[in-house]
């Protein structure tokens, strides 16, 4: 693929991403609560990212831009962040404090996860207002 690429001056690109909240990564057994510590790590550094945030640092900073986070087997590592020795280590700590009756305090990034995923589905969105809407109005609309 690489070669076929290379001909018309193309590049093909492996990249590893951090944790991410998805309605797919939400399932995954544990992730949940990894993503809880995770997040609440990431904020305090400053260092979180939404997937959009994330993606755009992919494409601007790493694909297009000149401060690109390359691994040994030339994979861009966006998730380096999420990977660094410090981040780590407090989010292995968090984890092992988690439990059901304390994981929707402040301690852990419970808010943000939540928020995340209200918006992934519509809800929870900056800026938009709890309008009531007539309903009547809308049956009237003709396409």
């Amino acid at each position: 693929m690489g070669n076929k690429i290379n001909a018309i001056q193309g590049q093909s690109v492996i990249c590893v991403s951090k944790a991410v909240t998805t309605k797919a990564s939400l399932v995954i057994p544990k992730l949940s609560i990894y993503c809880l510590a995770l997040y609440k790590v990431m904020l305090d550094k400053g260092t979180h990212e939404t997937p959009i945030m994330h993606k755009d640092r992919v494409y601007r900073d790493m694909l297009y831009g000149n401060t690109p986070s390359i691994d040994a087997e030339g994979r861009l590592r966006p998730d380096s962040w999420e990977r660094d020795f410090d981040t780590q280590e407090k989010t292995k700590a968090l984890m092992a404090q988690i439990t059901p009756e304390n994981f929707k305090s402040g301690r852990f990034g419970y808010q943000t996860l939540r928020h995340e995923f209200m918006n992934l589905n519509g809800f929870d969105v900056d800026g938009a207002g709890n309008q009531t809407i007539d309903f009547d109005e809308i049956i009237q609309l003709k396409p």
